[in-house]
């Protein structure tokens, strides 16, 4: 049974006002420019817009569209079957995906509010949930950038056209070059494969959590222009943000179509493709293909981690996001599967070369990004070319979610802290420096060992558990109705079969899919564990592993802390509480866009 809000709201031209203002007559928004300070009420706040609809959408697609495309997609097909991974992708897609990806954008623009704030104005007893969101947002923030720290070392590496390349080389005794071993160990490795374990990271055979080495100040320097990149186009909001997308949202289409063209005449390319068409259907029977074709959404889309209510709070009132919604879903899982075809490409080339099975090109982990496709690019001819247009490709995909995540957390400082509003700048930059800060610990050593424990748990059964909290709170705590509500206010129309659609997904199927995969990731819990130079599986120890566990409960138990929290205040303020807890607050209204806007 639906609980219905308190108070119904109106949508008037002059809401967001205070009432007793002191101006001396009703405001217009005809005319922006007589606006105060003074005369904004606190709730709703008064927000930027972006300069166009064209910014809101290449920044949600940048968002969505990410290292996850080209990196962690094909990853999962080449384990899973092949093509037969897009069947129970696809499914995802439609039945969890799109679902929540229009329903973030949706509440977003409605309320014109961060998540922090959001889900307090829902149900007060939800107030935690935006707050986890941040919590796992900071913590991807913090290893994400370590991956565009790592592509701009190698970037800096091919820069140099009068030289090899630097990963063609070994710099180790580990390694073997051009098919000649430098030692007699089974388990050398090659000269890229090298460059990534010594060059890059500095590992050495014995580097663990016990062991973690010397910090690598060359790296720490790529991390720390990663960061001012990402400070430097976020300084301004969305004003800034919303116009570097032009550039790193496109550029990575233009460079995948680039390497397909390039990738389809290479030797082997066409059993490589041959590989990633021709499905094993019996994959399907695997439990864990669903799960992870249920996890890659989250990574992909980015849904429950704040950032598409984020993005979509800048939205005018009336702009269409459930077009939005569609479109950027689709061409989300159209870009994953078309770098499927780039990448097979390229692993048929190397399986021709080292006269491999394509099965047993890649080990996984990072390696698929900076050991096979260097290696690919290294035996093409103009080598620094085509390792410079792949390099600055992931550069320009990370970058774009980092632009998101970044925004989200600031966003949520100034939401609840309103004198940091005039300080957006300083804001970003101290948002940066922390981010920086804490990413420190990945330059060492044993650094990537902290990666992957990172990667493993801060995003794993946490972001389910809130995309299924989110979910029943739209459909059976606020209702679904008045949500539809909400969407009509917004001027968007649907047929009762998209409407039929949307209802059986958020109040039944996505729930219940939600719950399956939440369960089966709690059934089949394994230790982190990370990789050797020597190619073995290194299982971290006890206290790590303990760590990571802390990692993502530090997010979940801000929901039933923040719930005691909304309890007491409002029982010590003589507020009801009780069924009060699930109901709307009268701050839960909309929002319309003052100023510059733009039409659709």
């Amino acid at each position: 049974m639906e609980i219905q809000p308190q108070e119904p709201q109106e949508i008037h031209t002059n809401e967001g006002f205070e009432k007793d203002s002191p101006s001396s007559g009703p405001i217009s928004i005809n005319h922006p420019k007589e606006v105060k300070l003074s005369d904004l009420d606190k709730d709703p706040e008064e927000r930027e817009n972006w300069g166009n609809q064209c910014d809101f959408f290449l920044s949600a697609l940048g968002y969505a569209v990410g290292l996850g495309n080209v990196w962690r997609f094909p990853m999962l097909a080449y384990q899973y079957g092949g093509g037969a991974f897009l069947i129970p992708y696809t499914f995802m897609l439609i039945f969890v995906g799109l679902p929540l990806f229009f329903m973030e954008l949706a509440l977003g623009q409605y309320s014109g509010a961060g998540p922090t704030r959001l889900f307090g104005r829902l149900a007060p007893a939800f107030k935690g949930l935006g707050f986890g969101m941040m919590g796992a947002t900071f913590y991807v923030a913090i290893y994400y950038n370590v991956i565009i720290a790592w592509a701009i070392y190698y970037l800096a590496g091919s820069l140099n056209f009068f030289q090899d390349l630097p990963w063609n080389s070994c710099t180790s005794d580990a390694c073997f070059d051009n098919g000649t071993l430098n030692n007699a160990q089974n388990n050398s490795v090659s000269a890229p494969q090298d460059y990534f374990n010594v060059g890059l990271l500095g590992m050495d055979w014995d580097t663990s959590f016990c062991n973690y080495g010397s910090i690598r100040w060359l790296l720490v320097l790529c991390l720390f222009f990663a960061w001012f990149i990402v400070g430097g186009s976020l300084i301004k909001g969305v004003q800034s943000s919303g116009k570097v997308v032009y550039f790193t949202a496109l550029f990575p289409f233009v460079v995948l179509f680039i390497l397909f063209v390039r990738g389809i005449f290479l030797p082997g390319a066409l059993e490589g493709i041959y590989f990633y068409v021709n499905p094993d259907f019996s994959q399907l029977a695997n439990v864990q293909i669903w799960q992870a074709a249920a996890t890659q959404i989250f990574y992909s889309l980015g849904p429950a981690f704040g950032g598409l209510i984020t993005l979509s709070s800048y939205n005018r009132f009336d702009n269409n996001c459930h077009r939005d919604a569609v479109l950027i879903a689709f061409c989300n899982c159209g870009t994953s599967v078309f770098a499927g075809f780039v990448v097979f490409s390229i692993l048929g080339f190397m399986a021709h070369i080292k006269n491999l099975a394509i099965k047993d090109v890649v080990a996984g982990g990072p390696s698929l990004a900076f050991v096979v496709f260097p290696e690919a690019v290294s035996a093409m001819a103009g080598s620094h070319f085509w390792a410079l247009l792949f390099f600055v490709m992931l550069i320009t995909l990370g970058l774009d979610s980092m632009f998101t995540l970044v925004e989200t957390l600031t966003t949520a400082a100034m939401d609840h802290f309103k004198s940091l509003r005039p300080y957006k700048g300083h804001t970003v930059a101290a948002t940066c420096l922390v981010g920086f800060f804490c990413g420190i610990p990945m330059c060492f050593p044993g650094g990537i060992h902290l990666f992957t424990l990172l990667d493993s748990t801060c995003a794993s059964w946490n972001i389910i558990l809130f995309a299924l909290l989110e979910v029943i709170l739209i459909a059976w705590v606020y209702g679904f109705n008045n949500f539809f509500n909400n969407i009509q206010e917004m001027g968007m129309r649907m047929p009762n079969v998209v409407r039929l659609y949307w209802t059986a997904c958020w109040t039944v199927i996505t729930p219940l899919i939600l719950l399956a995969i939440l369960i089966g990731q709690w059934v089949q819990f394994k230790p982190v564990e990370g990789v050797n130079m020597d190619k073995s599986a290194y299982v971290f120890p006890g206290f790590f592993q303990g760590m990571g566990v802390l990692i993502a409960c530090s997010t979940v138990i801000l929901l039933p802390l923040l719930t005691v929290r909304q309890f007491l205040k409002r029982k010590y303020a003589n507020k009801p509480v009780g069924r009060a807890m699930f109901k709307t607050t009268p701050k839960w209204k909309p929002i319309k866009s003052i100023g510059n806007s733009f039409s659709i």
